[in-house]
């Protein structure tokens, strides 16, 4: 039994994997969590070295990006430290990475909004919308920066 409350399905996708790597011969064992490594590698590395090489750098630590909450909570991590640089290359990086998953795009959208440049903060809202077009979350947001222009 394995049970979360971190994020989304980790707990099911932690069993998936302990089941891996009990019955499957070919599974790839990561050395550490993907994030841990990321972080590590840019503080070690710089941002922009990591962001121009990240499958190589991962590759190389032993790590695979399989979801997009890794990049997702990292760049909300930077942004709740106000490291709004490395925010910002992590959050684009997740949305090349995932583009048709919302939570990218509600991400990018935050952090314009946090920025306060609601009309990036809303063009991000409004991706999201494309890919999840009932999002209460997105059409509130849109709605509140519109009153506020």
């Amino acid at each position: 039994i394995v049970c979360s409350n971190y994020n989304v399905n980790i707990a099911a996708d932690l069993a998936d994997r302990i089941e891996q790597t009990l019955y499957d011969e070919s599974y790839f064992i990561p050395s550490e969590p993907t994030a841990f490594v990321v972080n590590d590698l840019i503080q070690r590395e710089g941002l922009v070295t990591v962001i121009n090489n990240f499958d190589k750098m991962l590759e190389d630590n032993r790590t695979k990006l399989e979801n997009v909450w890794t990049l997702n909570s990292l760049g909300n991590e930077y942004m709740k430290d106000n490291n709004w640089q490395a925010s910002l290359e992590i959050l684009k990086l997740n949305s090349q990475r995932f583009p048709k998953e919302p939570i990218v795009w509600d991400s990018l959208g935050e952090y314009y909004f946090r920025k306060k440049d609601y009309k990036k903060s809303a063009e991000y809202f409004i991706k999201k919308l494309e890919v999840s077009p009932n999002d209460k979350r997105a059409k509130g947001m849109i709605s509140f920066m519109q009153k506020t222009q």
